[in-house]
């Protein structure tokens, strides 16, 4: 993930993309040798490419470590998701393999949408 402005606070911002399982203090160290955070120093899968006009319903992130806040362990394991739209959910271990086919589709989805429509961006007013 390479990020392509300073943060005021880079303490904080680390341990929040780190995610649940990370070490905040090694992502810390490496961000600010190289203003950029490597996927083994992120417990968050990133999808590239989506815009804010792109299908509600793909994931934008998600946790890859099925943990809760703080990497504590859930009764049931499920990854916490978040969409384009700004939803929040979490999928059930039991539900992820389905979940990953469902995004797989939608994504097949939003790229011919954006072969389509490449220049459309909503209109924040309406």
């Amino acid at each position: 993930m390479i990020l392509g402005s300073p943060f005021p606070d880079t303490e904080n911002f680390c341990g929040m993309v780190a995610g649940k399982a990370i070490d905040s203090g090694k992502a810390q160290a490496y961000f600010k040798a190289h203003h950029t955070l490597s996927p083994d120093l992120c417990s968050w899968h990133y999808v590239p490419g989506l815009r804010t006009d792109s299908l509600p319903h793909l994931a934008l992130f998600w946790d890859t470590t099925g943990l809760a806040h703080n990497g504590l362990r859930m009764k049931h394991k499920a990854y916490e998701t978040v969409y384009v739209d700004g939803m929040r959910d979490f999928i059930p271990e039991d539900q992820w393999p389905a979940f990953l086919n469902k995004q797989a589709e939608l994504m097949e989805e939003e790229k011919a949408r954006q072969l389509q429509f490449p220049d459309v961006v909503p209109d924040a007013n309406r």
